[in-house]
This record gives C-alpha cells, sequence and structure tokens, in this order.
C-alpha cells in the first residue's frame, strides 16, 4: 500500500482490508523510541562528521528498537504480520526533504534508511559536573545553517577502573540520538508526539473505572485477554487525566463539559445535568477520550469515528474533528467504512480548510492496494469502490436488471 499523509488523511475499506495494520504501523513507527548499545559504535567520534556516515549504525538501532514496537503493538512476533503466502513485507516512509525509510519483515527484519542530501553534524563531548556519576545527557539542537549539534555530557568515573563502563554509555547514547535524529527528520514535530484511540475506546470509556483500576493497581492483565493496542490507548488517557485532574473541559459542538476528578473518575455534564459514565452515549463516548488526548498530541490515529453512530452524528462527528485541525492545528489519521463520515470530512476541508493550505487525502484499501478517492469542488465524493458496488446490487435487487 502506497499513501501521501495530509493534513487528514481518510482510509476507506471494507471488513479485513488491512485499515488497523496501517494504524498500528503507523503509530509504531511514531512512537518508537530507539534502542542504542554500546556495541552499535566501535569508537566515539568528535567533531565535524555527516549522518550518511552513520547510516549503518542508525539502521541496526532502528531495527532493533522498530521490531520491539511493532511486536509489542501487534502483541505478534513480526513474522507473523506477514501476509499468507509472501516471503515478506516492505512498508517505506517517504519524506521529500529528507528520505526514505525502508522497514522489511522477512527472514530478517531490516531497516534502510537513504537520505536525499547531507546533513551535518557537530558532535561535542564535555563534562558535566551536576550530573549523577555515569549519568549521561545529550542535547540535539539545529543551528542557523540547518546543520545539527550533539553534545554529550557526562560526569568523569569516579576510579580508573569504571572508565570503560563510562565510554561504553556514552557510545550508547550517541547511537540512541543519531537513530533519533533521524526519526525526527522524517517524521517532523509529529514524533513522538502522538495519541492512538483503537476502535474499542467506547468499551473503555463506558468501563472506566474498572479498566483504570486494573491497570493502576497490578498491571498484569495477562497478554492474551486484549488487544495491546488498547494498553496503549488506556496507559496515554491515564496520563492525561492524571495531568487534567481538578480541570473543567469544555466540548461546544457537543453540548458537553467534564472533569477529571480524584482518583481518576471522570464527570460528564450535558446541559449542566450530570450523565453516569455507563448511561452515557456512543456518540458522547467517541468524543471524550479524542477531546482529553488531542490536548496532548499533534497526531491522532482513530479508528472508525463513525462506529455505533446514526448519519447524523457521524456528521457531527465528522464536524468536530475537522475543528480540531482547523482550530488546534491537529494532524489525523482515521479509517472508516462510512461514505457519509467521508463526504463530511471533504465537505469541511473543501468549505474551511483548503483555503488555509490544509490537505485532505482520502483512499480506499482494498485487497492490500491503495487507491486514491477524489472529491469535487464541493466536496462531493461520486463513487467510493466497495461501497458503490453494494449500492448498486441493493438497485438491481429491488428494480431488477
Amino acid at each position: 500500500a502506497e499513501f501521501e499523509l495530509g493534513d487528514v488523511t481518510v482510509v476507506i475499506g471494507p471488513n479485513a482490508s488491512g485499515k488497523s495494520f496501517l494504524s498500528y504501523m503507523l503509530y509504531s513507527v511514531l512512537s518508537t523510541v530507539p534502542l542504542g548499545g554500546p556495541e552499535d559504535l566501535e569508537e566515539l567520534p568528535s567533531g565535524e562528521a555527516y549522518l550518511s556516515s552513520y547510516l549503518n549504525v542508525i539502521n541496526k538501532v532502528l531495527a532493533r528498537s522498530l521490531r520491539e514496537g511493532l511486536e509489542d503493538v501487534f502483541g505478534v512476533k513480526y513474522r507473523e504480520l506477514i501476509s499468507a503466502g509472501h516471503k515478506d513485507s516492505r512498508i517505506t516512509f517517504t519524506d521529500e526533504g529528507t528520505g526514505d525509510l525502508a522497514i522489511t519483515l522477512g527472514e530478517e527484519f531490516k531497516v534502510e534508511t537513504k537520505l536525499y542530501r547531507n546533513v551535518k553534524l557537530l558532535i561535542t563531548v564535555e563534562e558535566g559536573d551536576s550530573l549523577p556519576p555515569f549519568f549521561i545527557r545529550v542535547r540535539t539542537t539545529r543551528t542557523d545553517t540547518g546543520d545539527f549539534r550533539i553534545i554529550l555530557y557526562y560526569n568523569p568515573a569516579e576510579s580508573p577502573d569504571k572508565k570503560d563502563i563510562l565510554e561504553a554509555r556514552k557510545r550508547e547514547a550517541l547511537a540512541f540520538s543519531l537513530a533519533r535524529l533521524v526519526l525526527t527528520l522524517f517524521f517532523h514535530n509529529y514524533y513522538r508526539s502522538l495519541e492512538i484511540l483503537p476502535t474499542e475506546r467506547n468499551l473503555v470509556i463506558s468501563n472506566l473505572l474498572g479498566y483504570l483500576s486494573t491497570y493502576i493497581s497490578t498491571n498484569r492483565l495477562p497478554k492474551v485477554s486484549d488487544k495491546p493496542v488498547i494498553r496503549h490507548f488506556v496507559r496515554s488517557l491515564m496520563s492525561a487525566m492524571r495531568l487534567l485532574r481538578g480541570e473543567e473541559i469544555s466540548i461546544p459542538t457537543f453540548n458537553l463539559k467534564c472533569k477529571v476528578v480524584e482518583p481518576f473518575v471522570l464527570e460528564v455534564y450535558e446541559n449542566g445535568n450530570r450523565i453516569p459514565l455507563p448511561l452515557i452515549s456512543s456518540g458522547y463516548a467517541q468524543v471524550l477520550p479524542v477531546h482529553i488526548l488531542s490536548r496532548f498530541g499533534r497526531f491522532l490515529i482513530i479508528e472508525e469515528p463513525e462506529l455505533n453512530l446514526h448519519a447524523g452524528a457521524q456528521v457531527r462527528v465528522a464536524n468536530y474533528l475537522y475543528d480540531l485541525v482547523e482550530r488546534e492545528d491537529k494532524r489525523l489519521f482515521l479509517t472508516t467504512h462510512s461514505d457519509i463520515f467521508a463526504i463530511q470530512m471533504a465537505i469541511n476541508h473543501v468549505k474551511r480548510g483548503r483555503d488555509k493550505g490544509k490537505t485532505l487525502k482520502i483512499y480506499l484499501l482494498n485487497k492490500g492496494k491503495t487507491e486514491e478517492i477524489a472529491y469535487t469542488e464541493r466536496g462531493d465524493i461520486e463513487s467510493i469502490p466497495t461501497i458503490t458496488d453494494v449500492i448498486r446490487e441493493q438497485v438491481k435487487a429491488i428494480y431488477g436488471e
């Protein structure tokens, strides 16, 4: 599958077409924390260098990190993600100003990075007496000329026999920093600033106390009992609620207000009347976690925003989501089964976002292939294969050939 991310990206497709795979893959890559090791660098460089000189090191670190991230989010070994009948799968991320980042899932998990331009580095190592022993702090900054300065601060070892440990930690920290720099170049300020909202979010909100008490008290819920991505969602929601404790949050589009009270209890009010969480409607259950997590993530991955919603509610949710793009400069990756939802996003874009430089991409995903879906100047989508085809069959069943 090949697609270009817009400010809003909508992916339409039938069940089991791979929409969740794309969502989880995108989340895994953009949230990956590089895992550097002392063996990745043979020696600690210093002075001027080019990022391309360290691509072998970077590829090794990213392969290790992305493999662990994918397996954590999907809950299976990476080889199980390869399509039946294929020896391998390849996913490539391209940034026009940076290069290509290709991930191959095969006998080995490989990452290949190709840079379109030379990125100059200035690497320095400095003592920092205020740091704990053997603690390494790395600071990466961009210069006025577009180069990058990487400074490793360290506290010298107290005894000579521990210098080898310190040098190993320096190499480990630099390997981590080089890999993190590449991910930042590819994904910009959306790297590590994203949230995922899986289809199970409604169930989590309706049973919030049960979920949160389980995760807070033991964090030992068997891995086979739910999708790992739910864990990521719940943990993000917990962190957000902890930071928003005591704050009243307003959602004018739905005449809603909510407040986080201790211990991790969410109170919801409609027109001033409190609504018990078990009685909250599906539409509100959709919006609440989106609104809470949008306070902290620049990039939101939302599966099936139209889930369990009537046509009118789908339109309201689409309007609300476009508010996040237009007013708060969020970026959205949305999967859907609904032509109504997709058309409303196109209408919003044409009327509200296009003149402001926003971009909207709509794709059909079917049988592992993507096809870009065009929309008119008015925001209409004339045909969505897999949906239009079903409607035609229904018309034939009613009126005949």
